[in-house]
């Protein structure tokens, strides 16, 4: 008996690809606090690292339909962040946010919600990566089969 190896390793890979957006603002702003003594936490960064989260999240889905697991907490995870990453970036484009034409009406706070959202999203969908990663160690495979 034998753990299957490639839901393993696309499994793996992706649960560090999802959380690397959530966690590379942490370890940088850590490193800026100890150099500078100055604490600077850039919220907008798993926003801007959206293609981390894009790739391991379509990792994570494939290793769970290889392996054969039903995880929906991946799936809803990651068409919740991809969604509202899409709708956040299609409102910054039609309300024309980024000139700051239009930042003190109801289009700024939209567009903070939506990045929440997003955020909370990528964090889900890590924990189901993780526990995803629990199961197909727990999981055995029967060699020939």
């Amino acid at each position: 008996m034998k753990k299957p190896l490639l839901p393993i390793i696309l499994a793996g890979l992706g649960t560090f690809l999802v959380w690397l957006p959530i966690l590379a603002p942490i370890v940088f702003s850590v490193g800026l606090y100890i150099r500078t003594g100055i604490f600077h936490f850039d919220y907008l960064m798993p926003a801007e690292m959206v293609i981390f989260f894009l790739i391991g999240g379509i990792l994570l889905m494939a290793g769970r339909r290889l392996a054969g697991l039903a995880n929906k907490l991946i799936r809803i995870g990651f068409w919740i962040g991809a969604g509202a990453f899409l709708l956040q970036s299609a409102l910054i484009i039609v309300v024309s946010l980024a000139g700051g034409a239009a930042a003190e009406r109801f289009w700024m706070p939209a567009a903070i919600i939506l990045i929440a959202v997003y955020t909370i999203a990528v964090i889900v969908t890590g924990i189901g990566g993780g526990m995803l990663m629990g199961e197909l160690f727990r999981m055995k495979k029967v060699a020939n089969s």
